[in-house]
């Protein structure tokens, strides 16, 4: 699935060359020097205007990043601008912009949900740089966004004792 999606994306400025694949699952993308988003780098309103024409750029392919909402995903290269990897849990529709009507509804859920991550992290990140209705955005939490929650944190807060309970037997 990742492979497939590189291969769609090829030549879009922040992403990754596909560099060849491994084996029947494996793969190898072009190196990308830099870190991971965080408060304490030098970020710019064009750094965030950069990101957005990224993330146009996947969305006119009929791709849907999804994982948008991990800063460890979106890279701040030497170069200063946004880099995006892992494309794992990345959604595309094939036969973009055709396709069957289901799959289009879902991509564009799911380009929202991009967006909304984009403005949430713009907002925390450099307030001092957005617009009203930036801050709207970034608050609008989606009904996917809200059931996500609601299913995901109870897996898991069971998960990390789970986790916590098996280290401490181990370490008995």
């Amino acid at each position: 699935h990742e492979i497939n999606v590189y291969r769609k994306l090829q030549g879009v400025p922040g992403v990754p060359r596909l560099l060849g694949v491994v084996g029947r699952t494996g793969f190898l993308h072009e190196f990308v020097p830099g870190c991971d988003l965080h408060a304490e780098l030098p970020l710019t309103p064009a750094f965030f205007e950069q990101l957005r024409q990224l993330l146009l750029a996947l969305h006119a392919q009929g791709v849907a990043y999804v994982d948008t909402n991990k800063r460890e995903n979106i890279l701040y290269g030497e170069d200063d601008r946004p880099w995006l990897i892992d494309f794992q849990i990345s959604f595309y529709c094939r036969n973009f912009p055709r396709g069957n009507p289901l799959t289009r509804w879902l991509l564009a859920r799911l380009q929202a949900e991009d967006w909304y991550h984009f403005y949430k992290h713009k907002t925390r990140l450099i307030p001092e740089a957005c617009e009203p209705e930036e801050f709207a955005r970034a608050r609008r939490q989606s009904l996917f966004i809200r059931l996500h929650r609601l299913l995901a944190q109870p897996v898991i807060r069971l998960r990390r004792r789970f986790l916590a309970r098996y280290e401490l037997q181990k370490v008995k």
